[in-house]
């Protein structure tokens, strides 16, 4: 298990609270011992045995989204707060003291390998035979599609954009820890992102992985995924998956996380893929950054979502389609809600505003914050599930900042369910590629 940086842990708990404003949880309950410093102060006490836990103290500091709101204003380059309030519980975790509200879901992450409980089963394979429970399921792979380049016809405007956020900058720590760093500063030797520069991404054996939340809440993406693959003539595979095991860790329980880890290495490698695609920015996170820092590296690459489809958009092997939103009429507007993880720790922000571009007859007006300074949704680290009504609160918060009538798009299957608070439509990103591309 990492160490709790004690000096950092101290900065925070000391400091003279700038980040107060960018705390979700804080400005959704007014509670001062769920502020950052709060929770750091508490931590502080507890590692230095000036105090021990219980479950009141464990309670406050787990009110952390892992948002990293916080870093937008903080002193302290090297500081993860959310990392260091990780180490912190589970070392309660170790010493007996748990929340009773996470019992039940880490029951079923132990009995089922799924945090809500018993799986339906492997995927079920499409008419094509294509979309496959298991490696030898799989059909032959579809016709390539013509290679080339379209015009973007898209409308993008930054009406509301509170700052670009393009000079905020994550800073690689010095013990190489994994939430930290983004694809700009030097990367670990374990470090399994892959390069979109290299020659033949699209033409590799891809396994989608779609994630515990779709699979249980949402499978309209993972149809929508297999139909855009499919459609794109991508050779790829749906294997039976179990959870990547980041809410374990995010619930103290080290030995699960890992034993989830070396149950998807071995299903990965088993799955002869060499590139592993995911529309879920925890699992992205995890698998390319939380495995190799405990030393389980996967045998496989690792890309995002957007990425990989913003690719397949660039090589022609997606067009839009003529009769786009808004082409007989007045544009649609929608309004991008960039995930915490793919905008301040992978810095994937363009990516999907340029998949956007490419519909003709969409408008796309930017929330009050966006990019970088993205606010959270209220669905990070399996928040939702633990406090409920907190991250209802911090949801509806959230949807203040939307233009009124827009239309909510996302990239990320919690911010979906976090956003779904009103009567008006979310998206995730792949079911408006589904929908408008051929």
């Amino acid at each position: 298990m990492a160490e709790v940086n004690m000096e950092q842990l101290l900065n925070c708990a000391l400091c003279p609270n700038m980040c107060r404003s960018e705390c979700p949880v804080l400005q959704a309950t007014g509670r001062e011992a769920v502020a950052p410093a709060g929770k750091a102060r508490i931590a502080t006490l507890v590692n230095e045995g000036k105090m021990a836990w219980d479950e009141a103290m464990l309670e406050a500091a787990s009110n952390c989204l892992g948002c990293r709101g916080c870093t937008i204003h903080c002193p302290f380059p090297e500081l993860n707060l959310c990392d260091e309030l990780l180490y912190s519980r589970m070392a309660a975790k170790g010493g007996g003291v748990s929340l009773p509200a996470i019992d039940p879901y880490l029951n079923n992450l132990r009995k089922y390998s799924s945090p809500y409980g018993q799986k339906t089963g492997a995927v079920v394979a499409s008419s094509q035979g294509r979309w496959a429970g298991r490696k030898e399921d799989r059909a032959n792979e579809g016709s390539r599609l013509n290679e080339g380049s379209r015009e973007k016809g898209g409308n993008l405007e930054d009406e509301q954009s509170r700052k670009d956020g393009a000079d905020w900058k994550s800073e690689e720590q010095p013990d190489g820890r994994y939430s930290q760093a983004g694809p700009g500063g030097a990367r670990d030797p374990g470090d399994r992102r892959a390069n979109l520069q290299e020659p033949g991404l699209l033409d590799r054996d891809i396994l989608f992985y779609n994630g515990c939340t779709s699979l249980a809440n949402h499978p309209a993406s993972i149809e929508a995924a297999r139909s855009v693959l499919e459609r794109a003539g991508i050779s790829f595979q749906m294997i039976e998956e179990d959870c990547c095991g980041y809410p374990a860790e995010v619930w103290g329980d080290e030995e699960l996380a890992r034993q989830l880890a070396e149950e998807n290495r071995r299903r990965f490698a088993a799955s002869g893929a060499s590139l592993l695609v995911t529309n879920c920015p925890e699992c992205w996170l995890t698998f390319s950054r939380r495995y190799p820092a405990r030393g389980q590296e996967l045998p496989l690459e690792i890309i995002d979502g957007p990425t990989f489809f913003l690719q397949m958009i660039r090589e022609g092997r997606l067009q839009p389609k003529e009769n786009g939103p808004g082409t007989g009429g007045e544009p649609e507007v929608i309004s991008y809600h960039d995930p915490c993880i793919w905008a301040r720790t992978a810095e994937k922000t363009e990516e999907p505003r340029e998949i956007l571009q490419y519909i003709p007859g969409l408008k796309v007006i930017e929330p009050y914050a966006s990019r970088a300074l993205t606010r959270c949704c209220g669905g990070g680290s399996m928040f939702q599930l633990a406090f409920p009504a907190t991250a209802s609160a911090v949801a509806r918060r959230r949807l203040e900042e939307f233009p009124a009538g827009a239309h909510l798009v996302t990239a990320c299957p919690f911010c979906r369910e976090g956003l779904l608070q009103e009567d008006r439509p979310v998206w995730e990103l792949i079911e408006l590629v589904d929908r408008f591309f051929e």
